[in-house]
């Protein structure tokens, strides 16, 4: 495959192909486990009242931590529109992304995009022999 240099040669390269997507900077799934036991941890040498539930952890009786959605790294397939991207997992869930071209950072084998947090970026590479 040649380089990603430009939308045009990323649709080329991506549209409707085997990609591997991957957050960076964020609580995934992944981590949730490992990051709760840690938190819980803090949480009771602060003396902080908690309460672990289904979908997060709710502290001091007003602050609420969403357990994350996305695992860490997701295989799937991409297809473009003319705003963005659509990607569906190998279970089916599907997600999209609208995006600017300042958001998208160019990659030999894929791009990455800014996340709606600060330091947060999603990276997507052709998976390899897809």
């Amino acid at each position: 495959m040649s380089n990603i240099t430009s939308r045009a040669t990323l649709v080329k390269a991506l549209d409707g192909k085997a990609v591997t997507r991957t957050h960076h900077g964020v609580l995934t799934l992944d981590d949730w486990d490992s990051w709760l036991e840690q938190a819980i941890a803090q949480l009771e040498e602060a003396g902080v009242p908690y309460e672990v539930k289904e979908d997060g952890l709710e502290y001091d009786s007003v602050r609420y931590v969403m357990k994350p959605k996305v695992h860490k790294v997701t295989h799937g397939a991409i297809t473009f529109t003319s705003q963005g991207h659509r990607f569906a997992d190998t279970q089916g869930q599907v997600s999209r992304a609208d995006w600017k071209v300042a958001d998208i950072t160019y990659t030999p084998t894929g791009f990455i995009l800014q996340g709606s947090r600060p330091g947060h970026t999603i990276e997507y590479t052709l998976t390899p022999d897809a």
